[in-house]
């Protein structure tokens, strides 16, 4: 199953290693993982939820890190997932 991961990137320094942790979990389950905390930091909000958002719809799943409730854009990317019939994993889920 292909996942992409969704949570809270704004404020924090180590959300890098907060995405790669979960990545490294589900690819040991045999998952493919689409993550955003990739793209590179100098990209207004708008133009990141803008590729977020194809990254989620080339996913099967998201897969929600915990304190995306505390995220707008990982709310959105929420809103999206279940608008768009996505499996919802994670954090709350």
């Amino acid at each position: 199953m292909k996942f992409f991961l969704s949570g809270p990137v704004t404020g924090l320094i180590d959300y890098r290693a907060r995405f790669a942790e979960a990545e490294r979990i589900l690819t040991a389950a045999g998952h493919q993982v689409i993550s955003p905390a990739v793209l590179p930091g100098w990209l207004t909000h708008a133009q990141a939820m803008r590729i977020c958002y194809a990254m989620l719809d080339a996913a099967d799943a998201i897969y929600l890190l915990p304190g995306w409730r505390q995220s707008r854009g990982a709310r959105m990317e929420y809103e999206r997932a279940k608008r768009t019939g996505k499996m919802i994993e994670g954090a709350g889920a």
